[in-house]
C-alpha cells in the first residue's frame, strides 16, 4: 500500500503552480471570448504584458534620463520571446510627446514600458523573460529606478511568497499535531506515525492532481498556486480526525486488557463504518465541485475528493493497522500498561441478583 501511494506521489516532484488567469473561465464566458479575440487579432501575450515603470529624478524628455530610458527600451526589445515593447522607442521625441499621455506621468518623471511577450503570462518562456527584464532594469545608472510588474510578475512573486512560507506552515501543522496527539494518547511514536501517514496521503494527492491538471490530461499545464496550500491544511486536518477516531477506540480496547493485535482489530472494526461513511459523504460533496465552471474550484474539489478517498481506504484500512501491528508494544510507549478488568464486588453482585 505504501509503495502504491509513493507511486501515485511521484508526479508531485514536477508540481508547477501559478496564479489564475482568464483561461480558468469556460470558453462560453464573454470575458474569455474577449481575451481570446485580443490574442487572435493582436498576438498572444498582448493582453498580459510585463510592465516596467522607470522613474527619474528629473523630467525624462530632453534629459540624460530620457536617453537611458530609450536605451533600456532597445535592450528590452532585443530580449528573447519579446513580441514588441510599447510605446515606440522615440516616444520621448518632441514631435511625439502629445501622444505620450498614456505612458508618461504628469510630472514627466516616470514612464511606463510594456514588454509584450510571445506567449501566455504563465508560460515558461514568459517567466524566463521576466527574469531577463528584471536583470536588465537592475543595470540602470544612478538617478533612475525601475519597478517591474504585470500578470507574470504577480504570479512569480506570489509563488515565491507561498514557497517561502510553506515550510513554516507544514512545520507548525506537524508540531501542533504531534503535541496534541502525544498529550491525548500519552505515546511518543503514534503521533509520528500519524504525521508520516498524513504526509504520504497528501503527497499521493498532489501526484494525482499534477497528472490530471498539469500533464495536459485536462489541458491546462499548471496548478493554481493556492490549491496545494488549501489541500495541505484541509486534508491534514481531516486525516488527523480519522486518526483520532481510530486510535481512541484502539486505545480503549488496549487499556481494557486486549492484546496489541486484538485491540487494533477491534478498533478498526468498530470505527470503519464511521470513517467510511464520513468519507463517502465528503467525497460526494467535494466531487460535486468538479461541476463548477471555474478551474481552481474544480482542482480544489478534485484534490479533496481524491485525498479523502485515499485516506479512508489505503491509509485507514491498510497502512494504519499494518503499521500498528508492526510497531507492537511500541505503539503506546512509554505508557504501555494495560488495565485488567476488576473482579466483581460481592456486595454489588448480591444487589444485582
Amino acid at each position: 500500500a505504501a509503495a502504491a501511494l509513493l507511486l501515485l506521489a511521484a508526479p508531485a516532484a514536477d508540481l508547477r503552480t501559478f496564479t489564475p488567469d482568464v483561461r480558468i473561465l469556460p470558453p462560453s464566458s464573454s470575458v474569455r471570448a474577449g481575451y481570446d479575440a485580443v490574442d487572435e487579432e493582436f498576438g498572444r501575450g498582448t493582453a498580459s504584458p510585463i510592465v516596467v515603470v522607470v522613474r527619474g529624478e528629473e523630467p525624462l524628455p530632453g534629459s540624460a534620463g530620457g536617453d537611458e530610458a530609450r536605451r533600456l527600451h532597445d535592450r528590452l526589445a532585443g530580449l528573447d520571446h519579446v513580441r514588441r515593447v510599447d510605446p515606440p522607442s522615440d516616444l520621448l521625441e518632441p514631435a511625439l510627446r502629445p501622444a505620450a499621455g498614456h505612458y508618461l506621468s504628469a510630472d514627466r518623471r516616470s514612464i511606463v514600458l510594456e514588454v509584450v511577450p510571445d506567449d501566455h503570462a504563465s508560460a515558461e518562456s514568459t517567466r524566463a523573460l521576466l527574469t531577463a527584464v528584471r536583470a536588465a532594469t537592475a543595470e540602470l545608472p544612478g538617478g533612475l529606478t525601475a519597478i517591474t510588474g504585470g500578470e507574470t510578475a504577480e504570479g512569480v512573486d506570489a509563488n515565491a511568497a507561498i514557497e517561502d512560507r510553506l515550510p513554516l506552515v507544514l512545520l507548525v501543522l506537524a508540531v501542533v499535531t504531534y503535541l496534541l496527539l502525544m498529550l491525548v494518547f500519552r505515546a511518543v511514536f503514534l503521533p509520528l506515525k500519524a504525521i508520516a501517514m498524513n504526509l504520504l496521503s497528501l503527497a499521493a494527492t498532489y501526484g494525482v492532481l499534477v497528472a490530471v491538471f498539469q500533464w495536459n490530461l485536462a489541458g491546462f499545464g499548471y496548478v493554481q498556486n493556492f490549491v496545494p496550500v488549501l489541500l495541505l491544511a484541509i486534508l491534514f486536518s481531516l486525516s488527523t480526525d480519522y486518526e483520532v477516531f481510530l486510535l481512541d477506540r484502539v486505545r480503549e480496547e488496549h487499556l481494557a486488557g486486549a492484546s496489541d493485535v486484538d485491540s487494533v482489530a477491534a478498533g478498526l472494526t468498530r470505527t470503519a463504518p464511521l470513517i467510511s461513511g464520513a468519507a463517502v459523504l465528503m467525497v460526494a460533496v467535494f466531487g460535486a465541485f468538479m461541476l463548477a465552471g471555474i478551474l481552481p474550484i474544480r482542482q480544489l474539489g478534485f484534490g479533496l475528493a481524491i485525498g479523502i478517498a485515499l485516506d479512508a481506504t489505503l491509509i485507514r484500512l491498510v497502512v494504519a493497522p499494518a503499521a500498528m501491528r508492526l510497531m507492537g508494544r511500541w505503539n503506546w510507549w512509554p505508557s504501555s500498561r494495560r488495565r485488567t478488568p476488576a473482579a466483581p464486588s460481592p456486595t454489588l453482585t448480591g444487589v444485582t441478583r
